[in-house]
């Protein structure tokens, strides 16, 4: 869970039995108006707010990788920074 401005970000599972990984999700910091900023079938963890409060860095992952994604804190905009990190390896093992 990471805070700015009045505004908490985390990630979350669905509870409703769907079948899927963790979105990234924003509330108030007095608990009021939960956003779903992301909403995918990946995990989606680990939010941090930019320095001035407009993005949000985060990590989608699956199948021994993760990417680190970026996006505008209202959930548009996304992109892609990082691809395919070895999540546990070591490049030239082996």
């Amino acid at each position: 869970m990471v805070a700015i401005r009045g505004k908490i970000g985390y990630s979350s599972v669905s509870r409703n039995g769907e079948a899927r990984g963790a979105d990234i999700w924003i509330i108030n910091a007095d608990s009021s108006s939960p956003v779903r900023l992301t909403d995918s079938i990946l995990e989606e963890f680990g939010p941090v707010f930019s320095h001035d409060g407009k993005h949000i860095l985060y990590q989608v992952g699956g199948n021994f990788t993760n990417n680190i994604w970026v996006m505008d804190n209202d959930g548009t905009i996304r992109s892609s920074l990082l691809f395919q990190v070895l999540i546990g390896g070591t490049a030239g093992a082996g």
